[in-house]
């Protein structure tokens, strides 16, 4: 009563003389707005998108004086603004009056609703909080009476995870409208109660403090709310911790010793069990590299220490591989390999094979060859043979590479460009010299050119400096001995304007550009200089910001740089301050505990500041940036 027009009538009719407003937020795509009128008052009501004067969505007119008008919603989208406008059907001010209004409609239920949908969680050492929400949820199971009181269980949820210690800790913290109770399951949902918790009210932490858990089994864990329908309902952060998890258990084998015709002894040194008990361990043996339980293998007892392997039936005369190994709940850990050669028999050269060349360039490139058996003498020298004609031997060109079986690398260098060369592995031992296979190759160019590289567009903007830098793909088969960023407020730039020196050789780098001018567009190119002269990129152009205030004053997450991120040991943080202000960095965890605070007064110019966060855990973390009266928020993500 007393209202006015404020737009004219939708398309369900009428007169808006007297039109009113409400608002809601959409937690279903179909909510039901229901209006019931009292005599004189015949409503009609419509629902607008994104404002008042949005879209009309839908509108209802369907009854008279004292009637109800239900808008039956379809298509919401959950979590934006909707308004809705009452207003009496007639003219005059005798039609105006009063009435109700309700928005309602159940929101959809959560993916974890039921106990087929349990979230899986992992174990970690230290709390790393996973989201959850209530809303929505339905009972699966009656509540269970917890530290003396039983509440409702109408918006349980649930969650399941792996033990890798028989002690973990559950922790869930509720919402402001959420007093959370848990409870713990063994195998399934129904399974075996191990414990609960309900010990806080309405925003609370619950924590239950397990003892005795199986490693390796599963659990189910359930959160709901100890009140009633959907007023109860709310969020909630989950987290499984506890000792480290379980590994590998860490393990070196012995040298063969006491070697006879078709007998050897080995065995092995478990220096840690990788939190979990060694079930079994002893040594595996066979013709080729890095034996494994499949094959022939010892058992030699349990648990951590040195122990012996007896290792028979073997053939006179052949080359063994051997590796101890020891196995816990989380799989089996193998020791190096090692080998041996059995007693009998008459030696042979030894076995090798050549890898093909690659990382070819003008003068140099890379092979190498496996040698896969001693031919029962020790290998005392091998490499790479190589010529212009073919089966090159060692008295040709050749590198020395080590000794003993297994893979090697081998690194030609002072090639002629655009050759054929041909190559072999060699293998020497007390019986002679063996070769690989014959393979070949033509090296680069023929004639050395300038670099090839690409320009890096500028990133980490501000009023006066900027990042940049470039690829060298190729060194032109002369080495890179300067690269960097040229820089001007003209095309294509070069070494008679600005630039950096970052370095040489080829690859990625990175450049700093200092000493901008605000507001201004600047062109760019990667440059790098071998001996037969200097390449450019392509030329990228970007515009400095204006630097006034904090770009601008009122500013948003992305006028700040913050990188990397994610991050492992360091954290950057660069922006641009023309006037002085009071400058609060403030770290925090989800749990909104306050790991790193740091102040710095009557800050101005560029800002640059570096953060050690190498003793944080693995996790997401809240970085908050206060500069005078502005804050502004962003997630920083730790990755190991």
């Amino acid at each position: 009563m007393g209202a006015t027009l404020s737009i004219i009538a939708g398309s369900c009719g009428g007169t808006a003389d007297d039109d009113v407003w409400y608002q809601f937020v959409a937690t279903s795509t179909d909510p039901t707005i229901t209006v019931v009128g009292t005599s004189p008052f015949d409503a009609v009501v419509d629902l607008h998108a994104t404002s008042c004067s949005g879209t009309e969505l839908f509108c209802a007119d369907a009854t008279y004086s004292g009637g109800t008008e239900t808008i039956n919603a379809t298509g919401l989208t959950i979590g934006l603004t909707y308004w809705i406008r009452v207003y009496s059907y007639g003219s005059s001010s005798l039609d105006q009056g009063t009435f109700t209004i309700c928005v309602f409609g159940l929101p959809p239920a959560p993916a974890n609703n039921n106990c087929a949908g349990a979230i899986t969680l992992t174990q970690t050492e230290t709390c790393i909080p996973t989201n959850g929400t209530t809303v929505g949820a339905t009972q699966s199971i009656p509540a269970i009476t917890c530290s003396g009181f039983t509440g409702t269980a109408d918006d349980d949820v649930w969650y399941k995870f792996i033990a890798n210690s028989t002690d973990p800790t559950i922790t869930v913290v509720g919402s402001s409208t959420l007093d959370a109770v848990l409870d713990l399951h063994s195998g399934t949902c129904s399974g075996p109660y191990v414990d609960c918790a309900d010990a806080t009210y309405s925003g609370g932490t619950e924590t239950i403090n397990t003892i005795g858990l199986a490693i390796g089994s599963t659990y189910y864990v359930r959160v709901y709310g100890f009140g009633s329908g959907t007023s109860s309902q709310g969020t909630f952060v989950i987290c499984v911790y506890g000792a480290a998890p379980v590994t590998l258990p860490t393990i070196t084998t012995s040298p063969a010793n006491t070697i006879t015709n078709t007998t050897a002894i080995s065995g092995g040194n478990i220096t840690s069990d990788g939190g979990a008990s060694v079930t079994a361990r002893g040594v595996c043996w066979g013709t080729s590299s890095n034996p494994d339980v499949l094959g022939n293998h010892t058992t030699d007892g349990t648990g951590t220490g040195i122990f012996t392997s007896n290792i028979t039936g073997l053939t006179s005369g052949t080359l063994y591989h051997i590796r101890a190994y020891a196995t816990n709940s989380n799989g089996t850990a193998y020791g190096n390999d090692l080998n041996f050669t059995t007693t009998g028999g008459t030696p042979t050269i030894p076995i090798v094979q050549t890898t093909g060349a690659y990382l070819i360039t003008n003068t140099n490139a890379t092979s190498g060859g496996d040698v896969s058996s001693d031919g029962g003498s020790s290998v005392t020298a091998r490499g790479l043979c190589w010529a212009i004609t073919a089966n090159p031997d060692i008295i040709n060109s050749h590198t020395t590479d080590g000794a003993g079986t297994g893979t090697f690398v081998s690194n030609l260098t002072g090639l002629t460009p655009g050759t054929i060369y041909h190559i072999r592995a060699y293998a020497t031992n007390s019986t002679g010299t063996a070769y690989g296979s014959d393979l070949n190759f033509t090296t680069t160019g023929g004639t050395l050119i300038i670099p090839t590289l690409t320009t890096t567009a500028a990133y980490s903007i501000g009023s006066t400096f900027a990042t940049s830098g470039g690829n060298i793909t190729n060194d032109g088969g002369s080495t890179v001995i300067a690269r960097g960023i040229c820089w001007d407020v003209t095309v294509n730039p070069d070494l008679t304007s600005s630039h950096t020196t970052d370095g040489g050789g080829t690859g990625s780098f990175s450049s700093s550009l200092t000493g901008l001018t605000p507001n201004t567009n600047y062109h760019i190119r990667a440059y790098a200089t071998n001996s037969i002269g200097t390449a450019y990129g392509s030329d990228l152009n970007f515009s400095t910001s204006t630097g006034v205030g904090i770009i601008p004053a009122e500013t948003t997450a992305e006028n700040i740089s913050i990188y990397p991120n994610p991050t492992k040991d360091e954290l950057n943080i660069e922006f641009e301050l023309i006037y002085p202000e009071n400058v609060t960095l403030t770290l925090q965890d989800y749990l909104s505990q306050q790991l790193i605070t740091e102040n710095y007064k009557n800050c101005s110019g560029s800002y640059k500041k570096k953060i050690d966060i190498s003793g944080l855990a693995i996790g997401i973390y809240i970085l908050k940036i206060q500069i005078g009266e502005t804050v502004c928020t962003k997630k920083v993500v730790v990755v190991k």
